[in-house]
This record gives C-alpha cells, sequence and structure tokens, in this order.
C-alpha cells in the first residue's frame, strides 16, 4: 500500500470515528488531543484492520493470477 493512500485511509477512519479534522501535529496540547471512547477505539481499529485485510487479500489474489500466466 503506498503510504499516501495509507494516510488517506488513516485519515478517514479518524474523522469518522473520532471527529479528527487532521492527523497533523499542531505543538499544542489543547488542539492536538482529543477525548476518546474505548468503543470507539474498538471501532476505528476494527475498520482498520479490515481494510488492511481487504487490501492484503487483493494484493495475495492479484500475484496469483500474475503467476498463473507464468
Amino acid at each position: 500500500m503506498h503510504s499516501d493512500s495509507l494516510d488517506e485511509k488513516m485519515k478517514i477512519i479518524a474523522r469518522k470515528h473520532f471527529g479528527v479534522k487532521t492527523l497533523r501535529t499542531k505543538g499544542n496540547d489543547d488542539i492536538d488531543s482529543y477525548t476518546v471512547m474505548v468503543w470507539e477505539i474498538k471501532d476505528a481499529l476494527t475498520e482498520a484492520y479490515k481494510a488492511g485485510k481487504r487490501e492484503a487479500e487483493t494484493s495475495y489474489r492479484l500475484v496469483s493470477s500474475m503467476k498463473k500466466l507464468l
């Protein structure tokens, strides 16, 4: 997975689950800190895990298809 794609996916998950507008640090604890609930963390981690699993499965199918051509 390309790092830009990973960064974008992390931003989407952070925005969706935590209301975070950016993952860039501002150097200010009041701006950079968030209060999140345990279930929000669990939901965000589950979504990230599933996204990674889908990416791996897609890559595996692609490599398997390419091997068949050789």
